[in-house]
């Protein structure tokens, strides 16, 4: 049988190979995905740097889905600059954007960007379907938004 690792991108297989241990034994259940979330949440203490802006926004998705959060990182409006549309990882199932925040503000400031990170519903809570509806909007929102942010 196949080996996991050899179906992973030959330039990424050392971060895969460093990440492996930490998942391997890893039981996938509802029953243990809270506690899953938390170690991760738990892992990240990091806090935001006080000399770069964050905003939180409710966007809205449409239909009966609620607003979904983003995080705007230093935004300064009638300026032209890249921006960078940020989602977390966690296979749509761990993570959060607020853990990102550090880091992101971090690049934005260093690089003069302008970061829109999505606080994006998690499953199995919503179906991936929600997942991708969150992110749309968002991204959508941050077209729209572009000459603000």
């Amino acid at each position: 049988m196949e080996e996991v690792i050899e179906r992973v991108d030959p330039q990424l297989r050392a971060a895969a190979e460093k990440i492996e241990p930490a998942v391997a034994g890893i039981v996938w259940s509802d029953q243990t995905l809270p506690a899953m979330r938390a170690a991760l949440a738990a892992m990240n203490p990091a806090e935001p740097l006080p000399d770069v802006s964050v905003e939180e926004r409710m966007v809205p998705v449409g239909g009966d889905n609620p607003d979904v959060k983003v995080f705007v990182i230093n935004a300064a409006a009638g300026q032209k600059r890249p921006g960078i549309f940020h989602t977390h990882g966690g296979g749509t199932i761990a993570g959060s954007a607020s853990l990102s925040v550090p880091r992101l503000q971090k690049l934005a400031r260093d690089e003069g960007w302008v970061i829109v990170t999505v606080e994006y519903r998690l499953s199995p809570e919503t179906t991936y379907k929600g997942v991708i509806e969150d992110h749309y909007a968002a991204l959508r929102w941050m077209h729209a938004n572009a000459s603000e942010l």
